[in-house]
């Protein structure tokens, strides 16, 4: 215990030498379980889509190159290391158990991790960012009677079980449960859906111009299609659309306006 305290300590000592910013977005990195690949591309866009890139008033920075920064602040400092590489050649990144056991403690109430392979819990009313891996943690979202009015991100990983394996799921049913959750999460800014499932295709509901802050939606399905409505050219705040994120083999339909966002 002594000698667990005093490697917390200094852990903890580190983290006060991070700048503010970089410290939050450690924070931030909490959403995610233990042991998760992290990729920098997709950390840097999420921290910016959350607001927590902050380019100090200089127009000519990039909002990238600064999250960059914090990124390689991070691994200078261990607090990220690397992992390894994807079957597509970008590196992965992961976070030591105690580090994130730091992140955890520093990051307070404002993040839940719905990990077991159940049905989600009540969501606290405080609480802003959502990471739900389970087998039915959409559906079961979607039919709670809870406000999620103030979530700034969600993320769901559906695990595929073996009932999940015999029966493909359809299209009008995805389409259900993901339009009642997108009329419920108005404040949104970031929205990463992972299904284990193969769909052959996947129609986006139009409701998803609820979420008029959006800025970040990610999609891993392994569909064939993605189908984005019309109305996806109403979310203006729109700053990164991942899709291929599983599979560089889904073609993405894009509504004719979306070049206006």
């Amino acid at each position: 215990d002594v000698v667990l305290n005093e490697t917390m300590g200094a852990l903890w000592w580190s983290y006060q030498q991070l700048g503010a910013d970089t410290r939050r977005c450690f924070a931030y990195c909490s959403t995610f379980p233990r042991g998760y690949k992290l990729k920098r591309d997709e950390l840097v866009r999420i921290w910016i889509a959350q607001g927590f890139v902050n380019t100090g008033g200089n127009a000519t920075e990039e909002m990238e190159d600064v999250g960059n920064r914090y990124f390689d602040e991070l691994l200078e400092f261990s607090f990220l290391q690397v992992q390894g590489r994807t079957i597509f050649g970008s590196e992965t990144f992961t976070i030591h158990d105690l580090l994130h056991e730091l992140a955890e403690t520093v990051a307070g109430s404002d993040f839940l991790r719905i990990d077991l392979n159940g049905s989600p819990k009540d969501i606290p009313a405080g609480v802003r960012h959502v990471f739900i891996e389970t087998n039915n943690g959409a559906k079961v979202l979607a039919e709670k009677n809870q406000d999620l009015g103030k979530l700034r991100t969600l993320i769901i990983k559906e695990l595929c079980t073996e009932d999940m394996d015999r029966t493909q799921p359809k299209d009008e049913d995805l389409k259900e449960v993901f339009d009642c959750l997108f009329k419920r999460l108005r404040e949104l800014r970031v929205l990463i859906i992972e299904l284990q499932q193969m769909p052959k295709v996947m129609s986006v509901p139009a409701s998803v111009d609820r979420m008029k802050h959006l800025r970040y939606l990610g999609f891993d399905i392994f569909a064939m299609k993605l189908i984005l409505p019309s109305t996806f050219s109403k979310l203006y705040h729109m700053q990164t659309i991942d899709v291929n994120r599983g599979s560089p083999y889904t073609t993405v339909y894009c509504p004719e306006d979306t070049a206006n966002l």
